[in-house]
């Protein structure tokens, strides 16, 4: 109404003219009438999305409604980061609360581990965990197992030392020479010597090559498909015990009283044994496996020393050349053995499983070229080459039907094939032709000369 006194003149209302609070729960206020309150909420309603604050240590969830520019301020939850070149940040709205680093600070010390030399980084007052491996420097192997590999920077032992070589048996090289190689992977020492000979039999004490007796007996198989070879056993054991190299399991010397047996039994490798033959010998076929045990009085004894063992190879071998090797206990495999099958003899320090091979047989080769085409069948002394093979047959033989025949004329068995006859016709008949020519011009020549001398 109007405003002056006594004066009763009413005016019609207009709206508010709103101004917001910036607090949907207090409402807005007029501007005209000065009312408050007005359009108020009775709740904030927040973001489920935090927005980063400007004091670097908050982030706030703003109120949705509208004009309301209330929130609730919430601490940084910053992620767990060890490595200095990783950032650090608000798990909950992405703040980057520390800038990584673009690399790593390395200083000169290192702690040495089997990969390498470790360096640690400095960043971070030694707390970050970032790592730098420098290989070992190893140096090429001298070939000798019982000298350490080592890293020339720091000492790391890559490759532990021996304590002696692994020397296989002593084996006649020729010249008055033997030698052994040490078996280690990777060692390549070599013991060469001369031979140290018997004068009594002139067989070296050391390898014992030369021309060693055959021991007496003979091996067969019994009915549990095992050698059994007493006498060659006691032979073998009787001309060495007698040096103190073989010993019951009691540490006494076997005594040539003692009954000595060689037993050599069929057996198998087991999956991956033959696995890592066949990979060590691709060229070569299992053929038998012998599990080979000396027994003094049904007990099994080692040698101390060398000693001489001979056996009988299996019928499946004959007339081959094959190989026997010894399984060692670390899974390799010592030749002992190389030359043709039958009775054949090697030495051994100690008994175990020995494998006997033969080189694989290729498959025949396929000719490629289709067979030569013939007008005639081959005759029977006739290659299929189209070269003749000649056949000698004595003299009163028997043929095919097994009755008894008059000696044939030998030359009668020497065949020659359809295309070879072809052959020799064909040439027969470029001489003769040539042949005819020359007549013909013979006897020309002559009547020419007779006409000249005539005119004359």
């Amino acid at each position: 109404g109007c405003d002056n006194e006594g004066c009763t003149v009413q005016t019609t209302a207009g709206s508010h003219k709103l101004t917001a609070t910036g607090d949907c729960t207090l409402g807005y206020h007029c501007d005209v009438c000065g009312a408050s309150g007005l359009n108020a909420q009775s709740e904030h309603s927040y973001s489920t999305e935090a927005i980063p604050y400007i004091s670097g240590t908050e982030h706030v969830y703003i109120c949705t409604n509208k004009d309301c520019i209330q929130g609730i301020m919430e601490a940084h939850t910053p992620t767990e980061s060890d490595d200095c070149t990783v950032p650090v940040k608000c798990s909950v709205c992405e703040e980057i609360l520390k800038t990584a680093n673009e690399n790593h600070t390395f200083g000169d010390t290192y702690t040495v581990t089997a990969q390498g030399h470790e360096y640690h980084c400095l960043n971070d007052d030694g707390n970050c965990t970032g790592v730098k491996i420098v290989p070992h420097t190893i140096p090429v192997d001298d070939g000798d197992c019982t000298t350490a590999v080592k890293c020339s920077v720091c000492g790391y032992t890559e490759v532990e030392a021996h304590a002696a070589h692994n020397f296989d048996n002593w084996e006649d090289i020729g010249d008055g020479y033997h030698s052994r190689e040490c078996q280690t992977y990777g060692c390549e020492v070599m013991e060469q010597a001369e031979h140290d000979l018997d004068p009594d039999t002139n067989i070296c004490k050391i390898c014992h090559s030369g021309a060693a007796p055959e021991p007496d007996g003979e091996t067969s198989y019994d009915e549990k498909n095992s050698f059994v070879n007493e006498e060659a056993g006691a032979e073998v054991v009787k001309e060495f015990a007698k040096d103190g190299f073989v010993y019951k399991n009691t540490g006494e010397l076997v005594s040539p009283d003692d009954q000595i047996v060689l037993s050599v039994t069929q057996t198998e490798l087991e999956q991956n044994t033959q696995e890592q033959f066949s990979d060590d010998f691709s060229d070569e076929e299992i053929k038998a496996v012998y599990d080979i045990s000396l027994l003094c009085n049904s007990i099994e004894i080692e040698p101390t020393g060398i000693i001489r063992v001979t056996i009988t190879t299996p019928e499946s071998v004959a007339g081959k050349m094959i190989k026997l090797y010894r399984l060692e206990e670390n899974g390799t495999f010592t030749n002992v053995y190389d030359g043709m099958a039958g009775r054949i003899s090697f030495y051994t320090d100690h008994l175990s499983t020995y494998v006997l091979s033969v080189e694989k047989e290729l498959p025949p080769a396929e000719s490629s070229d289709p067979p030569a085409e013939s007008d005639t069948p081959s005759s029977s002394g006739s290659s299929s080459t189209g070269y003749p093979n000649y056949v000698v047959l004595p003299m009163g033989g028997t043929n095919n039907s097994g009755s008894n025949s008059e000696p044939e004329d030998v030359s009668s068995h020497a065949s020659v094939s359809e295309s070879d006859k072809s052959m020799e016709e064909s040439s027969a008949s470029s001489y003769a032709y040539s042949a005819g020519i020359l007549l013909i011009l013979c006897a020309a020549a002559l009547v020419i000369i007779k006409e000249k001398y005539s005119e004359k």
